[in-house]
């Protein structure tokens, strides 16, 4: 078949699906001694204008390799596969995105590539993890001046909302920059959604911004209105503009720019950024229950202010 994207313009990936087959890529692993197990310092696209470092977090039993890479905007989600000889492969299909890396271990070094859908790969390579190579993600994104946060935006409905409209005046809030492209968003509403369930006496306010991948203003409208819908979003939830960092950042004059999907700007009563949250470990990372703590506290921290 074919894996189609809709709104990237002529994309599509063909596809082979093979029943009853329960291996993914080797039906008899070579045996092996190495054990991966742990977190490793990754560099990807090393020495070019995309470099990015991660750290990749792997589990393996026996043949069997799981795990996943953190980066400072995000991670990969829930990566599979398994280590051969010294050979890895690890891949994960999310239904908006088509990933494989593939490896080889020397000892302590993994030397390997990565490749994203079609168009895109790259080289990486790991060792065993001394230092933790991630700029933390409260320290990725700066407040450059402390004016009020102020914006209008369309909702669902195409009705311009404001943080400053009385639904929302002198309350607490937190601004979710989103695109409903984005798998690591899709999971940081699941934990915003979950979270306002077991937390309904909280006095605060979360509202959405979405930036999307279609230039027609309508058309954004009409995906954000299924998305919320399908998400049974319980919050606001406006279009941005489109899904590049210079449109979301010219909606945030009060930071040095937006760096990545998810971003959660938290403010106080009174409109003032109090913390910017960069990127979002999920709940294929080790750090999911840290970032659970760091939002729970900020709440608290902007409930007091």
């Amino acid at each position: 078949g074919e894996f189609i994207v809709k709104d990237k313009i002529n994309y599509s990936i063909s596809f082979t699906a093979n029943y009853g087959q329960e291996y993914r890529f080797e039906k008899l692993p070579v045996k092996t001694n190495l054990n991966i197990n742990g977190n490793w310092e990754a560099i990807f696209a090393p020495d070019s204008s995309d470099q990015f470092n991660a750290i990749g977090e792997f589990k393996q039993e026996g043949n069997n390799l799981s795990g996943t890479f953190r980066t400072e905007t995000g991670d990969f989600r829930f990566l599979s596969g398994e280590i051969s000889g010294n050979i890895i492969n690890l891949s994960a299909f999310d239904g908006a995105h088509a990933f494989l890396f593939t490896g080889e271990v020397f000892d302590s070094i993994i030397l390997g590539k990565y490749y994203s859908g079609k168009h895109y790969s790259c080289f990486w390579k790991a060792r065993r993890m001394r230092i933790d190579n991630l700029i933390p993600a409260d320290s990725l994104t700066k407040v450059i001046h402390k004016n009020p946060l102020i914006f209008k935006l369309p909702n669902v409905n195409n009705t311009l909302v404001s943080n400053i409209d009385p639904a929302y005046m002198n309350k607490p809030k937190v601004i979710q920059v989103t695109g409903t492209w984005c798998p690591n968003c899709r999971e940081e509403s699941e934990f915003l959604i979950s979270y306002l369930k077991s937390n309904p006496n909280k006095d605060f306010h979360i509202i959405g911004i979405a930036f999307e991948r279609y230039k027609d203003k309508l058309k954004g409208i009409e995906r954000i209105a299924q998305y919320k819908k399908a998400m049974k979003l319980p919050y606001e939830l406006l279009l941005g503009g489109n899904s590049n960092r210079d449109s979301s950042s010219l909606i945030f004059p009060q930071l040095d720019g937006i760096k990545g999907y998810p971003t959660l700007i938290f403010l106080d009563k009174n409109n003032r950024i109090v913390r910017v949250h960069t990127g979002f470990d999920g709940p294929a990372t080790s750090k999911f229950e840290e970032f659970k703590n760091y939002f729970s506290e900020s709440i608290d921290l902007i409930s007091k202010l």
